[in-house]
């Protein structure tokens, strides 16, 4: 397939299409065809278990090379399909007909499309032809005592994708094939083109997606969300009626029934909001799993942290979770109530029903019940600041 096999639509690897619409079809076995120094795609082919790798000796080898190369694999079947990786709009049934109708011609070749984009065959047959190092594509298409037909393939399902600027017009195609899908399926988007959705993602029925919204990876959201404006979810898990104001970040994290959060609320690393809980403006959680009906509402980060519940977390708050060498974590039990500007230098446990101060620095646990305050006490200077502003000196 070659390094073009890993360009990105939408995200996806191009390759990765193709695979699984000739994983659909349901093959007995699936080779893919890398070059002699393609260790990108051998991992990415990693991702598909029942898909075998065979890498190329050497980079002179063109596309029926290629084949041939891989012709003694082919020749245990009675029947062999080879596919470009550039085809990420090819569908199932077209695949079917074609072999379909290459097994029941009788063929030894069949071709699909002008390119040709696919090639049908019996490795049986074409034994000779395989171990020889003179025939090339272009010649077994007219190769004398070679029975052999060709199809037409529809312009739609082979789109031209030699350089960057196809591939962004690929890339758009393809948002405007998949936007559609999900509102056909019962999804309210406000702008069509201005939402981006991956190949990968899964919407339940009611779903809103505002203008700006990009849904990347194994993301799902359930029913009755509503994603604001230029909200982006990345591996996100959302549950029913979550509500994203705008501009939310949700990296490879929860969010459960009910939840809220934003505007410009980051949420990252396996963190989890369970039902009902809030994170508000510019809030971050990293690692953090906040309990049912707590509330980080704004200007707070909460680190490698486990909130109980109907917990509140003041302004400012930060749980102090890194030495500079190693990650602690901080523990914030049942309807504790944090004040402003409180850090909390982990590992340290706040028990239930606990408070603390506002601005209070917490460096050790807080029993259940009780109010920690930890910070200097404050000072007067009377007419300190009055003759500052009359004489200009301290």
């Amino acid at each position: 397939m070659g390094a073009k096999a890993l360009w990105p639509i939408l995200g996806k690897p191009m390759a990765g299409y193709l695979l699984k619409t000739i994983l659909e079809c349901e093959p007995k076995s699936v080779f893919v065809v890398a070059g002699h120094e393609d260790d990108a795609l051998c991992e990415y082919l990693r991702s598909f278990p029942s898909v075998t790798p065979i890498k190329l000796d050497s980079p002179e080898y063109d596309e029926w090379g290629a084949v041939r190369f891989a012709g003694e694999r082919l020749k245990q079947f009675p029947h062999a399909l080879v596919l470009r990786c550039d085809l990420p709009f090819l569908s199932a049934e077209t695949i079917r007909l074609f072999v379909r109708g290459h097994v029941g011609s009788g063929a030894d070749c069949s071709f699909l499309g002008d390119a040709p984009y696919a090639l049908a065959f019996s490795p049986g047959r074409l034994s000779g032809v395989i171990d020889d190092a003179s025939v090339t594509l272009a010649g077994l298409q007219g190769a004398a005592g070679l029975k052999t037909r060709k199809i037409a393939l529809d312009a739609d399902e082979a789109p031209v994708i030699r350089n960057q600027a196809e591939l962004a017009g690929t890339a758009t195609r393809m948002r405007d094939a998949i936007v559609r899908k999900w509102m056909e399926k019962g999804v309210h988007v406000m702008d069509p083109c201005a939402v981006w959705i991956g190949p990968d993602a899964e919407l339940e029925p009611g779903v809103s997606l505002m203008p700006g919204v990009q849904i990347w990876g194994n993301s799902s959201v359930g029913e009755g969300s509503v994603i604001g404006p230029y909200c982006i979810l990345r591996d996100a898990v959302l549950g029913r009626e979550v509500r994203l104001i705008s501009n939310v970040v949700v990296e490879d994290s929860e969010l459960r029934d009910h939840v809220k959060a934003g505007p410009f609320a980051y949420i990252r690393e396996d963190s989890v909001l369970k039902e009902h809980a809030f994170a508000g403006r510019f809030v971050e959680l990293k690692k953090t799993s906040v309990g049912s009906d707590s509330k980080v509402p704004h200007l707070s980060y909460m680190g490698d942290a486990i909130l109980g519940e109907s917990v509140n977390i003041g302004a400012g708050s930060i749980t102090c979770n890194f030495d500079g060498v190693n990650k602690f974590q901080t523990k914030i039990g049942d309807r504790c109530f944090v004040g402003s500007d409180t850090m909390m230098v982990a590992p340290v446990t706040l028990g239930d029903d606990s408070m603390t101060g506002a601005g209070s620095t917490i460096t050790a646990d807080v029993p259940p019940g009780a109010l920690a305050v930890g910070r200097a006490r404050q000072r007067n200077l009377e007419g300190w600041a009055l003759k500052k502003r009359l004489t200009g000196k301290r």
